[in-house]
C-alpha cells in the first residue's frame, strides 16, 4: 500500500492536540509523510501562503482539525476550499477531525469525519483515523485486547445474543447489546459490522457508517463490511465514496465468485451512472456479462451504456422540444440496440410529437399571420381615427366642405385656390364708369399683362393661423383678442400685420413645399374684378346683401363664404368686398401707379404697404375692387387680415 502524504490544517490555538497527532502519524508513516505548520498561520505573507498552496496541491490527503477557533481563523477556511476543489477535481482524500464541537461547512457536510471530541479516548479515535487512512495504528499505545478465553461470561453472552438478534433482524436488540459492549470496550469487527447494519436498518446512516468504519479498521479487506459501508454512504448521499468502496469490495472479491461480485456490480452500476462515469460503467457491465452472459438486466444495461450519448441527445432535444433532433438520436440508438423496446417507444413518441409540433407550428403560423393582419387592421384603424381626430381638431368641418385640406405630412391647412389666367388687364378706375373713382385715394389707370397665378378663394382663417402658432412658426405672433378669435375658427383672422402675414406665408411654404406668398396689388385687383373693369366683384351695382360692410353688415367679421352664393368674383373668389382688409405684397409708393420694380420689395419692412378689399367697418366706396389703402407693415387692427397667392409673382 502506498504511504499517504498528508497535509494537516489547524488553528494555532489547537497546537497541543495537533502536535500530538502529528507525532503519532509520523511515528507510523515517517517524518516526510506529514506536513504541519506549527505556527497555525501566524507566519502569513505571500511567500508563506504560496508554500501552503503548493503543499496542499502536492499531498493527496488533507486533514483538518475542526474547532470554533479553526473555522474563525483567516487561513483554515481558505485551505479547506482549496482542498475541497482538489477533492472534486482530482479525487484528493479529505479527512475532517472533530476536535471541538462546531458547525461544519456545507460543502464538507457529507464527508465522513473522525470524532476526537472528549470524553472519547484518544487511542480509539486515532485508531479510527488510521482506519480511514488505511494504516495500522500499532504506534499508538493502547490496551491490548484481552484473549478470547479471558472474556467475562457476561461479555460472551452479550456477544452471542447480538449475533442471534442480528440473524433475527431484531435491530433494536442489536443496537442495545452493542451499546453495552461498546461501553465495556468489548467490540469486535463482526460486532461493529452488525451494529452498523442494524443502525442502517433503523435509518441512522451516519452512526452506521461510523460503526462500519470501526469494523474496517481491524479488518479493512472484509467484503461484506465494505458492501455495508457503501450502503451507509449511499444513504448519506455520498455517491463518490460509495463508488470507491464498492470498487474496492469488487476488487477484493474472488474472481469467479459470481454470487458475491454480481450483487456488488449491481449496486455499483447505478452509482457510476449517477456520477456520469459512463466509461467505467461500461467496463462494469462487461464484468457482469462475463459472469452472467444472458442476464437480461445486464444486457439492457449494456444497451443503455452503448446508447447513452444518444440518450443525452434525446433528453436535450426533448427538453427543447426539438423533435427532429430527437428522432435522429432514436435512429442512431436503434441501430446499436435494434431490440430495445424503450428506444422504439421513444422513437414513436418523438415521431408523434414531431408531427404534432409540425401541425402546431402551422397553426401557430396561421394564427401569427391572422394576428399580424388583425394588428395591421387595428393600427390602420387607429391611424385613421387619429388622422380624423387631427383633422377634426385642426380643420373644422365647415372648412372641409369649402375645400380646405390638411397638409399630408404637416399640421397645416391648405386653402382652396383658383387660377387667374395670364393676359392683359387694366388696373385702376375709369371716372366715367365709376363716379366714386379717386375720391379717396389715387386709382390711376394702368395697362398690365400678368402671367397666370393662383390665389386663395377665401381670406386666411383663424383655424389656419392657429396651426402656425401651434408649430411656433418663426415670426408668427399671436394676434390681439386671440381667445375670442379662436371661438370663430371659420372667420378671417384679424389683428394681423403685414410682417405677421408674410411670416405666415413663409411658414406655410416650408410646411407644404409650395410657394405661398402675399399677392401683389395688381394680382389682387385682377382676381377681384377680372378684365372687364367692373366696380365690384359681382358687377357695377352696389348690393349690400352681397358683402359684409357698414352698409347693413354684421358689425364685425363674418365667417368666410357667408355671401358665396352672390359675391363671387369672375374667377370664383369670395369675400373680396368687405369683411376684412387684405394685405398685398406691394409698397404704397406715394400712391403712384403700380410698377413692379418700384412696388415690390420684400426686404423693405418699414414703408407703407397696400391693403385691398375694404372691411366690415367701411362703406361701399372703399369696398370697390380698385380702391387702394395704405398702412404701416407693423400695424395691426381689428379688421386687418390677409389672403394668400401661390406661385411666382406676376408683373
Amino acid at each position: 500500500m502506498t504511504t499517504p502524504r498528508i497535509f494537516i490544517s489547524h488553528s494555532h490555538h489547537d497546537n497541543a492536540f495537533g502536535q500530538q497527532l502529528v507525532a503519532d502519524l509520523r511515528g507510523l508513516l515517517g517524518e516526510d509523510a506529514v506536513w504541519y505548520d506549527a505556527s497555525g498561520g501566524l507566519h502569513g505573507g505571500d511567500e508563506w501562503w504560496d508554500r501552503i498552496v503548493a503543499e496542499i496541491t502536492e499531498r493527496t490527503t488533507f486533514i483538518v482539525i475542526l474547532s470554533p477557533e479553526a473555522l474563525a481563523s483567516k487561513w483554515v477556511p481558505r485551505e479547506m476550499s482549496i482542498a475541497y476543489r482538489l477533492h472534486v477535481e482530482l479525487g484528493h482524500h479529505l479527512i475532517p477531525i472533530m476536535f471541538q464541537p462546531c458547525q461544519r461547512r456545507s460543502d464538507w457536510a457529507l464527508i465522513q469525519e473522525v470524532d476526537f471530541v472528549a470524553p472519547r479516548a484518544y487511542q480509539d479515535a486515532f485508531a479510527d483515523l488510521c482506519g480511514v487512512l488505511g494504516i495500522a495504528a500499532t504506534a499508538v499505545a493502547a490496551p491490548a485486547p484481552a484473549p478470547v478465553d479471558r472474556r467475562s461470561p457476561v461479555t460472551q453472552r452479550l456477544t452471542q445474543e447480538t449475533h442471534t438478534a442480528f440473524g433475527r433482524e431484531d435491530w433494536s436488540v442489536v443496537i442495545d447489546k452493542t451499546d453495552v459492549l461498546i461501553a465495556r470496550n468489548e467490540m469486535t469487527p463482526v460486532l461493529w459490522r452488525e451494529r452498523g447494519l442494524a443502525l442502517l436498518a433503523q435509518r441512522d446512516a451516519r452512526d452506521a457508517l461510523a460503526a462500519l468504519e470501526r469494523a474496517l479498521v481491524a479488518d479493512p479487506d472484509d467484503v461484506p463490511t465494505l458492501r455495508a459501508k457503501a450502503k451507509a454512504q449511499l444513504a448519506l448521499g455520498q455517491d463518490d465514496p460509495a463508488a470507491q468502496t464498492l470498487t474496492l469490495a469488487q476488487s477484493l472479491a474472488a474472481l469467479d465468485d459470481a454470487a458475491t461480485r454480481l450483487p456488488l456490480l449491481d449496486e455499483l452500476y447505478p452509482v457510476l451512472v449517477r456520477l456520469g462515469r459512463w466509461p467505467e460503467a461500461a467496463r462494469r457491465v462487461q464484468d457482469a456479462l462475463r459472469l452472467a452472459p444472458r442476464d437480461p438486466a445486464w444486457v439492457q444495461r449494456q444497451n443503455d451504456v452503448q446508447t447513452h450519448p444518444m440518450q443525452e441527445q434525446y433528453d436535450a432535444a426533448s427538453a427543447k422540444q426539438d423533435w427532429p433532433a430527437a428522432l435522429v438520436a432514436c435512429a442512431a440508438a436503434i441501430l446499436l440496440a435494434p431490440g430495445d423496446a424503450a428506444w422504439q417507444q421513444r422513437h414513436a413518441h418523438a415521431q408523434a410529437q414531431s408531427e404534432a409540433a409540425r401541425h402546431a407550428a402551422e397553426e401557430a403560423e396561421r394564427q401569427r399571420k391572422a394576428q399580424e393582419e388583425a394588428e395591421r387592421l387595428r393600427k390602420e384603424q387607429e391611424r385613421l381615427r387619429q388622422e380624423q381626430e387631427r383633422k377634426d381638431r385642426l380643420l373644422p368641418s365647415r372648412l372641409r366642405t369649402l375645400g380646405f385640406v390638411l397638409a399630408p405630412n404637416a399640421e397645416a391647412i391648405i386653402p382652396p385656390t383658383v387660377e387667374v389666367p395670364a393676359g392683359p388687364f387694366t388696373m385702376g378706375s375709369d371716372k366715367k364708369r365709376d363716379p366714386d373713382a379717386s375720391k379717396y385715394t389715387p386709382e390711376p389707370l394702368v395697362s398690365l399683362t400678368l402671367p397666370a397665378f393662383r390665389i386663395g378663394v377665401y381670406p386666411v382663417t383663424v383655424a389656419e393661423y392657429t396651426c402656425a402658432l401651434a408649430a411656433k412658426a418663426k415670426d408668427v405672433t399671436q394676434p390681439n383678442n386671440w381667445a375670442s378669435q379662436q371661438q370663430q375658427p371659420d372667420h378671417p383672422v384679424v389683428y394681423v400685420s403685414w410682417l405677421m402675414a408674410s411670416a405666415y406665408a413663409a411658414w406655410l411654404s416650408q410646411m407644404t413645399g409650395e410657394p405661398w406668398r402675399l399677392p401683389t396689388e395688381a394680382e389682387w385687383e385682377k382676381a377681384a374684378r377680372g378684365t372687364d373693369g367692373r366696380i365690384y366683384p359681382w358687377g357695377d351695382q352696389w348690393d349690400k346683401a352681397r358683402a359684409n360692410t357698414s352698409d347693413g353688415g354684421a358689425g364685425g367679421t363674418t365667417r368666410i363664404g357667408q355671401y358665396m352664393d352672390k359675391d363671387a368674383s369672375p374667377y370664383g373668389c369670395h369675400d373680396m368686398a368687405g369683411n376684412v382688409w387684405e394685405w398685398t405684397s406691394s409698397l404704397w409708393n406715394n400712391g403712384a401707379p403700380y410698377d413692379k420694380i418700384k412696388s415690390e420689395n420684400d426686404s423693405d419692412r418699414t414703408n407703407y404697404r397696400v391693403l385691398r378689399g375694404g372691411s366690415w367697418g367701411g362703406g361701399p366706396p372703399i369696398a370697390r375692387a380698385a380702391y387702394r389703402f395704405r398702412v404701416r407693415p407693423d400695424l395691426v387692427s381689428l379688421d386687418l387680415g390677409v389672403r394668400l397667392a401661390r406661385g411666382r409673382a406676376g408683373t
